[in-house]
């Protein structure tokens, strides 16, 4: 028998269900619309992972090693460097495509995620 955890507002759930629940809205929240998805998926996947806490990641059953650890440090830096130097509205562009994609949905009435 499937081990089970309780989860809020419902009764316990087994863990394989859980853990496919969450690798799907992990999924679905990580992976950014198409162009995006082809030039900066896995890069976007792996920086989500990364924030994740430890205890979130082995719930959702996701590997993550000490050399992924110091990749997405090396990442961060990298980030903190180039806001440093990047004009704001080239910084913010890719915002403003995700929310331009985001209204694009709705006015056609297709799903956001």
């Amino acid at each position: 028998m499937a081990s089970t955890r309780s989860c809020i507002g419902c009764s316990s759930v087994p863990r394989q269900t859980l853990s496919a629940r969450l690798q799907a809205i992990w999924y679905a929240s990580a992976t950014p619309p198409w162009p995006l998805r082809a030039l900066a998926g896995p890069l976007n996947l792996f920086a989500t992972t990364g924030f994740l806490a430890p205890e979130f990641r082995s719930m959702m059953q996701l590997d993550w090693s000490e050399s992924q650890q110091r990749r997405f440090k090396w990442l961060l830096s990298a980030l903190r460097f180039a806001d440093r130097l990047i004009p704001h509205r080239a910084w913010i562009f890719g915002y403003q495509l995700y929310l331009w994609d985001m209204r694009f949905r709705v006015r056609r009435g297709w799903r956001i995620v």
